[in-house]
């Protein structure tokens, strides 16, 4: 039998604190004041609030797009006028919206019309790919993602030869699980201009056979040597859109941070809102080259548009690169490497050395100098500041940043509310100055129980001990923003609230065991993690993330895979099978899942 993480059981006495119902109705109209009519009004539910207390409740009442009372049956049904309907939901469970604080929505999108390749070994790849080139016509490019050479026998990188066998005249290009690096065939290989041997790649790395002869992988900056295909076209790309709308709201999402988005997304995102064709609550963090595009953009015209669906208040920096593919930035080499190499930084380059010489190992001091003013420019516009940084060396210069800026600008007017995405690979003392300088670690689930087949042969077991540490982040006092990292992951919160949990791999990885389970979050942190605490991560707690009066009436169905089952007493192990049968925003039903009655 598995062995549990102490979040799996939990007791009785909770269950049964959480099932007493909060009093009158939770935000109820002062007595005496004529009582408004709700719209519609849900009875004998089993509502998650996810507010302070995590109080549950029995009903909820919607008028417009806004919650209008919550709490219990007699008091909700005050709200009830000759109009409104009544839906009785018969005990079903009820969550907030869920939120996935960490995605790129494009890629959600762009990655339903290409080849998938998540999860599949080298052999299936290569099959497919194989598939995709005897369909083709001559020289149409095959494009696809989410290879993970970490889950083949043998884990190695893959090579141009491995795709010429297949495809000797069609270009294929096909990128990493992470996005962090490109594989692509000798078709390709030609069409590309490719540094000699030798020549530094800062930001990147060039994989090489001993003759200095490209092997095929090109990781983080050097992605760009590799030629690319020719760009959609503007009808795929909104189709594309469309696909990972419907796609995020069968899953239960209702709010997304974007990460990285380009100025013409962003148009395009503007104008699908217009059409009616935008529906899903976004809030967009631009690349930071973009950054001064919106910087001087009065508020009214960035935040809140479109009925609070649409926030532009973010910038986006990739400060390194990714563990699978050696590009996270760690202040000692790789432990499963022998050539010193210790990962590259993104951002701020040119760095030298003490004798005036570039250098692609630049240390943490000169990374924060580097890359402060970026951040102090974004807070005195009033932008929040997102950066990725996964190695233990990006995230201790994170820090350092954040140390900085304050130093630099004592008066700020606006908590900056720096979010540090992946927090992945932190020096254990580290961890503690997140809280202590109220930087957010934006975490994504599903990247511990997928990276559980290297993260340690990367790092070793001491830079381990830091890595993915949920259950210390917590402890030390932060609040932790759940995401997926879509499309690296799929953009799936029941899987994300599994891998909280339990810290196992669905897919029996690690002989299905627990991966440090000591780093387990409690059922209860899991849930705000997708709702409230990604909404804090967005300056957004006062219109989102729980069920409460007058927030926006944002809220998902649950479908649980046993009948009679309760998130916080079910078996954990069936947490992921857990579904939306009904997603709503503002009020609006946008997904109802094959099958399912509300009023069954």
């Amino acid at each position: 039998m598995r062995s549990m993480c102490r979040a799996f059981a939990v007791g009785a006495t909770l269950s049964l604190v959480m099932l007493v119902f909060a009093g009158p109705a939770l935000g109820a109209h002062k007595p005496g004041h004529h009582k408004p009519k709700a719209d519609t009004v849900y009875l004998n539910g089993n509502i998650y609030t996810v507010d302070k207390h995590f109080n549950r409740a029995q009903a909820m009442a919607v008028q417009g797009d806004r919650f209008l009372a919550v709490g219990k049956n007699k008091d909700v049904q005050k709200y009830i006028g000759r109009d409104t309907t009544i839906i009785n939901l018969k005990g079903k469970t009820v969550f907030p919206g869920l939120w996935d604080a960490h995605l790129h929505f494009s890629g959600v999108g762009s990655s339903r019309q290409i080849l998938d390749l998540n999860g599949l070994s080298k052999e299936a790849i290569v099959a497919k790919v194989k598939a995709a080139a005897d369909a083709a016509q001559p020289d149409e490019w095959i494009q696809g993602g989410g290879w993970n050479q970490t889950l083949w026998d043998p884990p190695v990188m893959p090579t141009a030869a491995d795709l010429d066998a297949v495809s000797p005249n069609n270009p294929v290009r096909l990128g990493r699980t992470d996005g962090h690096a490109t594989w692509v065939n000798s078709v390709v290989l030609g069409m590309s201009t490719i540094p000699a041997p030798g020549v530094a790649t800062p930001g990147g790395e060039i994989f090489r056979y001993p003759d200095g002869t490209p092997t095929g992988v090109f990781v983080d900056t050097a992605q760009s040597f590799a030629k690319s295909a020719p760009p959609s076209t503007e009808s795929q790309v909104h189709q594309s859109y469309l696909l990972a709308q419907d796609y995020l709201f069968s899953l239960g999402n209702t709010s997304v941070c974007d990460m990285g988005a380009a100025v013409s997304h962003i148009d395009r995102m503007k104008t699908m809102y217009e059409a009616g064709e935008m529906k899903i609550r976004v809030n967009e963090y631009v690349t930071y080259g973009s950054g001064p595009t919106f910087y001087d953009q009065p508020a009214s015209e960035r935040i809140g548009l479109f009925g609070n669906r649409y926030t532009i208040n973010g910038i986006k920096i990739s400060i390194d690169g990714a563990l699978g593919s050696y590009g996270a930035y760690l202040m000692e080499p790789y432990s499963d490497r022998t050539d010193g190499w210790r990962g590259s930084i993104r951002v701020g380059n040119p760095y030298y050395d003490a004798s005036g010489n570039v250098t692609t190992t630049p240390d943490i001091p000169q990374i924060v100098e580097h890359i402060a003013p970026i951040y102090e420019e974004a807070v005195k516009h009033g932008f929040q500041v997102a950066s990725h940084a996964i190695g233990d060396a990006t995230n201790r210069a994170v820090l350092g940043i954040a140390e900085k800026v304050e130093r630099d600008l004592p008066k700020l007017t606006r908590d900056p509310r720096f979010r540090d995405e992946h927090a992945q690979i932190v020096a254990v003392e580290d961890i503690p100055r997140f809280a202590q300088l109220h930087v957010i670690p934006s975490m994504q689930a599903q990247h511990a129980t997928q990276d559980l087949t290297m993260a340690e042969s990367r790092v070793g077991p001491v830079r381990i001990l830091g890595a993915y540490a949920w259950r210390s982040f917590i402890d030390s006092g932060s609040v932790i923003a759940d995401g997926s990292d879509a499309s690296v992951e799929v953009p799936n919160p029941w899987w994300g609230l599994f891998s909280a949990v339990t810290r196992i791999n669905k897919n029996g990885y690690n002989n299905g065991e627990p991966w440090y389970p000591q780093q387990c979050m409690t059922r209860e942190e899991a849930l705000r993690s997708f709702t409230i605490w990604s909404a804090y991560a967005a300056f957004a707690t006062d219109k989102r993330g729980s069920i409460e009066n007058d927030k926006l009436a944002d809220f998902v169905i649950v479908g649980y895979p046993q009948a009679g089952e309760d998130y916080m007493t079910m078996p954990a192990w069936d947490i992921w099978q857990m579904q939306s049968n009904m997603t709503v925003v503002g009020g609006e039903t946008v997904y109802t899942a094959p099958g399912f009655d509300i009023l069954q």
